[in-house]
């Protein structure tokens, strides 16, 4: 499985889909679907998914949930999306994140379902609506929207969702994220953590592109041997950089400890039996007291769901 994923990270596309032709195992299956889907081939994605979901789904949970899902809104096929969740609906537990996941699906489906009844292109004067109303899918899906060119007629209603206190942090974040993308130079005022702070957006470094971050992922790699571990653990520091942002999580802090913690977090979620690799020097009780650290602010920070 080293090999598919040196491949997909070479994105070397074509030769997975030749590699894993006829292969039923779920790693294979799942960078067959991603190359499919890296090169916009959703059909058969779709396909692949039809055929092989359950083998999918075990392997890879959410990301075959994301997979499916967001194929069957992209596609408009809603009977088919409501037919794919009762069959995931009636698979085996495999975890609490999974089963929130699900309990989100009806709602975001109903949601997409009534959004693409809408116009295609949303006025000035509805975009300032939708910001300046509490519903979060309504918002995300705007910002996901936007462009450079958009900001200035909408920064009024931009900014006041800085300091939004009904709606997610993870919004919030999109929002600094997005003035962060257009280089805004004046203050702001950010809510988190309870508390207001004070951020100007162009001097603030975009999550995920700064060397220490991909310095540290290589490391978690490297220390964890188990490829699903490894995902499993990135996912859930790439989750906490993003609610902690626009703090950097490495600062200050021990690289060592902060390995161990993200693979012990890993491995409960994943409710895995084995011994997590300990990087030299760190203690056991240590990296656990790190990991509780961490747990508590993700768990402080509920799923954003729809």
């Amino acid at each position: 499985m080293d090999d598919l994923k040196k491949l997909f990270e070479d994105a070397r596309y074509m030769d997975i889909l030749k590699v894993t032709d006829k292969k039923t195992d779920g790693e294979s299956l799942f960078y067959r679907l991603s190359s499919f889907l890296a090169l916009s081939k959703g059909k058969e994605a779709m396909a692949l998914l039809g055929k092989h979901r359950f083998e999918l789904f075990k392997a890879h949970p959410l990301e075959t949930l994301k997979s499916d899902f967001s194929l069957r809104i992209l596609f408009k096929e809603w009977d088919e999306a409501y037919e794919d969740y009762s069959i995931f609906s009636n698979y085996p537990y495999v975890s609490q994140e999974v089963e929130e996941a699900l309990r989100s699906i009806p709602k975001a489906l109903r949601l997409a379902e009534r959004q693409a009844s809408l116009p295609l292109e949303a006025s000035l004067e509805e975009m300032r609506e939708t910001l300046s109303q509490n519903d979060e899918f309504a918002i995300l899906s705007l910002l996901k929207t936007l462009k450079k060119e958009d900001f200035p007629a909408l920064k009024k209603e931009l900014v006041a969702l800085l300091t939004k206190k009904e709606i997610h942090l993870f919004i919030r974040t999109y929002v600094l994220l997005y003035l962060v993308s257009v280089s805004y130079d004046e203050g702001v005022s950010f809510l988190k953590d309870e508390k207001t702070i004070k951020v100007i957006p162009s001097r603030l470094v975009p999550p995920y592109t700064n060397k220490a971050y991909k310095d540290f992922a290589s490391s978690l790699e490297n220390v964890l041997s188990d490829p699903s571990l490894y995902h499993v653990s990135r996912s859930i520091l790439d989750e906490y950089i993003l609610l902690r942002y626009p703090d950097d999580v490495f600062e200050n802090e021990d690289k060592n400890i902060l390995l161990a913690a993200f693979g012990l977090l890993g491995k409960e979620y994943l409710r895995s039996k084995g011994e997590v690799r300990l990087p030299s020097g760190i203690s056991l009780e240590g990296a656990n007291k790190k990991k509780e650290a961490i747990e508590g602010f993700l768990t402080k920070e509920p799923p954003l769901s729809f």
